[in-house]
C-alpha cells in the first residue's frame, strides 16, 4: 500500500447485537484484515480507526461493510494534508450584547479577526501531554533559566558562548481546545483551525480590560463556549481514542512519539480526525 494514498478505515458503530465473532468476519471480509489483527482493532471504543488501507479501495470496502451495516467512513491522508494548519492566538474574546455569539480572535503579532457563531462548526477539547524543559547553568556559570514549553517537543533557546548548560525537563498533562471554523467570505467558505492551549489564551468581552483567568483554567472550560455557540458540535471523547500508529503525520506539535495516546499529535490527529468525519457525515 502506498503511504501517500492511504485512508483511515473508522467505525462509528456496530450494528446492535453483532458478537465479536461477527465484527472480526465483517473487517475480514470487506478490509482483507488478518484475524487477529481484526480482533484487537474490535477492542477499541467507537468512533476509532480501525485500520489502514490503500485509498483507491476504501469505496469498496465501505460498501461492503454498510451492506453489513456497519456505519464506518475512510477520510484519507490526502485529506488530512489539506486541512488547515493551527493558528495560536493570543485571545479569544465575545463581542457583548450580540444575539447570537460574534467572536475576535487576536493573533500574536498583533493582528485579528472576526467569526460568529453559527461559524463554528466544531470544538474539540482534550488533555494532552506536554513537555517543559528548563535550560541553566551550572552554579560557577553565568547566565539565566530558561523555561520553553511545548506539546511533543522541547524548544531550548541559549545564547551563543554559553558553557556548561543543563537541561530538565519535565512532562505534565495539559487541556487543549480546538476551534473548527468555516469562515464565510466574499471568495467563499474558508476554514481555519483555533487552538487554544494551557493557560494562555484568555476567553473575554471586547474591551474589558480586568484581565481574566484563561478559559482552560475552568472547571469547565467549554461551558462560555456553549453558551455563546450552542449549535456547535462539542468533541470530548480524545481521552478514549486510540490513535493509529502513523498519527504523527503531520503536526505542529514538532516531533514525539506519535503512537502515545495523550500525546500532542495524538491529539492533533483526533481534532482533524474529528472534523473530517463530521463534514463526511453531515456535508
Amino acid at each position: 500500500m502506498s503511504h501517500r494514498n492511504h485512508a483511515y478505515l473508522s467505525v462509528l458503530s456496530w450494528p446492535k447485537g453483532f458478537s465479536d465473532d461477527q465484527k472480526i468476519e465483517a473487517l475480514v471480509m470487506a478490509a482483507a484484515l488478518d484475524p487477529h489483527q481484526a480482533k484487537l482493532s474490535i477492542r477499541r471504543n467507537t468512533p476509532s480507526v480501525i485500520a489502514s488501507i490503500d485509498a483507491e479501495d476504501a469505496p469498496e470496502v465501505l460498501r461492503v461493510l454498510h451492506k453489513l451495516g456497519v456505519l464506518a467512513l475512510a477520510p484519507t491522508l490526502a485529506q488530512f494534508a489539506r486541512y488547515p494548519e493551527p493558528e495560536n492566538p493570543s485571545s479569544v474574546e465575545v463581542f457583548p450584547e450580540k444575539e447570537l455569539g460574534a467572536f475576535a480572535v487576536r493573533t500574536r503579532d498583533g493582528g485579528a479577526w472576526t467569526f460568529q457563531a453559527p461559524e463554528l462548526r466544531m470544538v474539540v477539547f482534550g488533555k494532552a501531554r506536554a513537555t517543559t524543559t528548563h535550560v541553566r547553568n551550572e552554579p560557577n556559570s553565568a547566565g539565566t533559566s530558561i523555561a520553553v514549553a511545548g506539546f511533543g517537543a522541547a524548544v531550548v533557546i541559549a545564547s551563543e558562548g554559553q558553557s556548561g548548560l543543563r537541561y530538565d525537563r519535565n512532562m505534565s498533562v495539559q487541556p487543549v481546545l480546538d476551534l473548527h471554523i468555516e469562515q464565510h467570505t466574499p471568495a467563499g467558505i474558508v476554514p481555519r483551525l483555533v487552538r487554544l492551549t494551557g493557560g494562555r489564551t484568555r476567553i473575554g468581552l471586547i474591551g474589558d480590560g480586568d484581565p481574566r483567568p484563561s478559559l482552560l483554567k475552568q472547571s469547565d472550560p467549554i461551558a462560555d463556549l456553549r453558551a455563546h455557540a450552542p449549535d456547535a458540535r462539542y468533541e470530548l471523547g480524545f481521552d478514549r481514542f486510540s490513535p493509529p500508529a502513523d498519527a504523527r503525520y503531520r503536526s505542529c506539535f514538532g516531533g514525539g512519539s506519535g503512537s502515545h495516546r495523550l500525546s500532542g499529535e495524538s491529539f492533533h490527529f483526533f481534532s482533524v480526525w474529528s472534523a473530517l468525519m463530521d463534514r463526511m457525515l453531515r456535508g
